[in-house]
């Protein structure tokens, strides 16, 4: 009895938040849509900067892999994007990455946004960043990497993060607001063979067979819409977020009896720039997107990874119809 009404007070807080949480209109223009559908293009580098405290740096690097997505959001269901890459431009001589993402977007509450992606990649190439020329092809290694963060928008009542990033709003005023979030996700790294035809012992510390961490994030930062056009139906986005992240897992490697267990703190940071058209029932978006990650794997070595992306995206809103919203 008890936990049903802990769960009965927590809906009906709920529903009194919502009610509450009205939009202001003379900033955001809200539209009711059963179906949305749109294609996606886009192209994806995942980058990986590993060394060590001798002064060890290389590179595991991606190819610039083109993507197709589908995009499709039913009602007020979170939005579904599933992106398959498409042959990249890799010469014969490197190792060319395929793979799949998977991204989940959507706002579970006034001011609440959930954000979430699943990809695997599997094919990279390794670089002595001392020596450019030098690469080292690894087309069986795989890169598994989930996450999944909810974060608070302070100013949500004039600022629309929809209007970009999920749709169902147009911003019709520039303003801006500060976030705050926090999220949680799994990163797996697989590598079938060693990164060095030959090493000395200072490298045995960053040739790792298999990287599998756990890791917590806590974010803040900022984003700003700048509305422009005559019929304030053109918008520019900037946004960045940055925290601290808390990694536990396992290395193992190639040429080290024992595996390292790792326990550490690291930092993440995120920066999203875009520009949106909202042309009666189109939606046409270009989004550029950074991700950053730092953490050590092992005791004297460590791993920057960055992810970088641009997508194109046009939308049709099929039965979509604006609805007037009250301060």
């Amino acid at each position: 009895m008890k936990k049903i009404k802990t769960i009965s007070i927590f809906l009906l807080s709920l529903s009194f938040f919502q009610l509450k949480a009205q939009l202001d209109s003379t900033y955001i223009e809200k539209y009711e849509h059963k179906i949305s559908a749109g294609l996606k293009l886009g192209a994806l580098s995942n980058n990986f900067i590993i060394g060590n405290k001798e002064g060890r740096n290389y590179n595991l690097n991606s190819s610039i892999i083109p993507v197709v997505s589908l995009w499709f959001k039913y009602k007020k269901l979170p939005t579904i994007i599933i992106g398959v890459p498409l042959g990249t431009f890799t010469p014969d001589s490197l190792a060319k990455t395929t793979g799949i993402s998977i991204d989940l977007k959507g706002q579970v509450a006034k001011g609440f946004i959930l954000d979430g992606y699943l990809f695997f990649e599997r094919g990279f190439n390794f670089q002595n960043r001392a020596n450019l020329q030098e690469v080292r092809p690894m087309p069986k290694s795989i890169n598994l990497n989930g996450y999944l963060e909810l974060f608070y928008i302070f100013n949500y009542k004039k600022f629309s993060y929809k209007s970009l990033y999920l749709f169902g709003e147009n911003q019709t005023r520039s303003t801006g607001s500060f976030t705050l979030g926090g999220g949680g996700g799994f990163f797996l790294l697989n590598n079938k063979k060693s990164f060095f035809k030959s090493l000395d012992g200072s490298e045995a510390n960053i040739d790792f067979r298999n990287i599998l961490t756990f890791n917590f994030s806590f974010t803040g930062g900022y984003m700003h819409n700048f509305v422009f056009g005559k019929k304030k139906n053109w918008m520019v986005n900037v946004s960045a977020y940055a925290g601290p992240n808390f990694n536990f897992g396992t290395t193992k490697f190639f040429h080290a009896a024992e595996n390292y267990k790792l326990q550490r703190v690291g930092i993440s940071a995120r920066y999203k720039a875009g520009i949106t058209h909202h042309h009666k029932k189109w939606i046409f978006s270009l989004v550029n997107t950074g991700d950053f990650v730092s953490f050590r794997p092992s005791v004297d070595g460590f791993m920057n990874s960055n992810i970088i992306g641009v997508q194109l995206t046009t939308i049709y809103k099929f039965k979509s119809k604006s609805i007037t919203t009250s301060r």
